[in-house]
């Protein structure tokens, strides 16, 4: 029993390696703000020469972390009652609220709230368990970023080894082998880059891959219970929800529906409630702030609109909102309001195609291909359509888009994370005032990622043939001369 762990643990050494490399690139990239200026003007310069002439410098460059994990520390210092730097808190903080929790006198009993009126805590209620869980084993500045690291890289090999089981739940004819799965899954998570290991989606997309498993194995219930925590650390999971339950409810599985969607709502409920009867104006206010984000930069609708204004001759102008770089513009509020009522659009249209598909042709496509499909479809429909697309968004996709139909999709997924790593960090700089060599890699990773989507849309072509074919049969019984096509074959 223990040579057979040992052994299935020891499949996944290229994945320990990834994430260790990216502990040691993190290492070797730690530099003053000079340093990193100085560097980032000679790459800026002549990329491709400065490069060549020092590699090692070029790699640095490649894994800056941009300080996200100080952030994250500070916070944590606060909600566990330890000296914080409030300074920086302060300097980081939306003045418009009037009573921030570190405001109030130390013998107050305000003192320890959650930070959830100020705009930098972006993220929903159980996002505090990895950000205060490295505080937990150390609050050193220093040490801190390894340790945060360290969980993330777990999350990481979590997804990997999830991906594994979910494999095995495949129809073998739709599977890869062992051996090509683990060097493309290890591939991906090297693609995605040093936000890997700086952010908190990692583990919201930990929490999607166990979903995924309880789904594939009829735990509905266990699935709607960590689609709600991972909503309640991530939003994004929340709108995977009906992609999940699509299937079932063509199916007519109205208990499970029911079970799994009771589940999820109570877990959403009680995760917000605790900072909802703390701070109700806060958390309030924490919302309002998130539904009311501009226009980001790397966002497709951004793109559109900053080439728009490129070819009028119009200047283009970015300014720093809600922690990020956001396109200033007379149309920039009217698309981002439109990108905010595309995406629930897009997670619907995710769980239609599924819905339909088992409901009209429940032979066609196996279960387990209903769910990815679904899935990957809503999700790349999120990521075209969101008004904010940060470069760790595309970590959502690790445990879905290695298992779609669509082998044109999952090329296409890690074409875009390839692309994503080169984006960010090293060329940030001139991609957030979005310079013309800039706004050229965000056309070429943003297209990928409608190609992406539009490779799914194609692999539910066979539905659309079918749904044109029951209006075909409609219009022949009617006299038309209509005839109906030949069933479709299974892609």
């Amino acid at each position: 029993m223990k040579s057979t762990v040992a052994r299935a643990i020891f499949r996944f050494w290229p994945h320990v390696l990834v994430v260790a490399f990216f502990h040691v690139g993190y290492h070797r990239a730690q530099f003053s703000t000079e340093e990193r200026q100085r560097l980032y003007e000679r790459f800026l310069h002549d990329p491709v020469g400065a490069s060549l002439a020092d590699p090692i410098a070029a790699l640095r460059v490649h894994h800056v972390r941009d300080g996200d994990e100080y952030l994250y520390l500070s916070w944590a210092n606060l909600m566990l009652g330890k000296p914080a730097d409030l300074d920086f808190l302060l300097a980081e903080s939306d003045a418009t609220i009037p009573l921030l929790p570190f405001h109030a006198p130390a013998s107050s009993e305000n003192r320890r709230l959650l930070p959830y009126r100020d705009f930098v805590f972006q993220y929903p209620p159980l996002a505090l368990i990895p950000i205060v869980l490295p505080a937990l084993i150390t609050t050193r500045p220093v040490l801190y970023p390894y340790v945060f690291g360290a969980f993330a890289g777990l999350a990481a090999l979590a997804i990997a080894f999830i991906g594994w089981v979910l494999r095995a739940h495949l129809p073998s004819d739709d599977r890869d082998t062992a051996h090509r799965y683990l060097w493309i899954s290890a591939g991906a998570l090297f693609l995605v880059g040093v936000t890997l290991e700086t952010r908190l989606d990692v583990f919201a997309a930990a929490v999607v891959a166990v979903a995924l498993w309880a789904a594939l194995t009829d735990r509905w219930i266990l699935a709607g219970l960590l689609l709600g925590a991972g909503a309640a650390m991530k939003v994004y999971p929340a709108l995977l929800f009906p992609a999940f339950l699509a299937p079932l409810v063509a199916q007519r599985r109205h208990r499970e529906v029911l079970t799994s969607l009771l589940a999820f709502l109570t877990v959403g409920f009680f995760a917000c409630a605790l900072p909802a009867l703390v701070s109700w104006s806060g958390f309030l206010h924490a919302l309002e702030l998130q539904s009311s984000r501009g226009l980001q930069v790397e966002s497709v609708g951004a793109t559109a609109v900053a080439w728009i204004e490129v070819l009028s001759g119009s200047p283009l102008e970015t300014a720093r909102q809600s922690g990020a770089r956001d396109l200033v513009g007379a149309s920039a509020p009217w698309v981002a309001s439109m990108c905010r009522l595309l995406v629930p659009a897009m997670a619907l249209l995710g769980a239609l195609f599924p819905w339909w598909a088992a409901r009209t042709y429940p032979v066609e496509r196996p279960s387990p291909a209903l769910l990815f499909d679904g899935v990957a479809t809503a999700m790349a429909g999120i990521w075209i359509a969101s008004p904010v697309l940060s470069p760790q968004y595309l970590v959502w996709g690790l445990p879905v888009f290695l298992f779609t139909s669509s082998s044109a999709a999952r090329l296409l997924y890690l074409l875009a994370l390839g692309v994503t790593r080169i984006e960010y960090p090293a060329c940030y700089p001139f991609i957030a005032h979005l310079e013309l060599s800039g706004l050229i890699v965000l056309t070429v990773r943003n297209g990928l990622l409608i190609a992406t989507w539009v490779a799914l849309l194609r692999s539910w072509s066979p539905l659309l043939v079918g749904i044109t074919g029951r209006v075909f049969a409609r219009r022949t019984s009617s006299g038309s001369g209509w005839r109906e096509p030949p069933p479709p074959r299974r892609v």
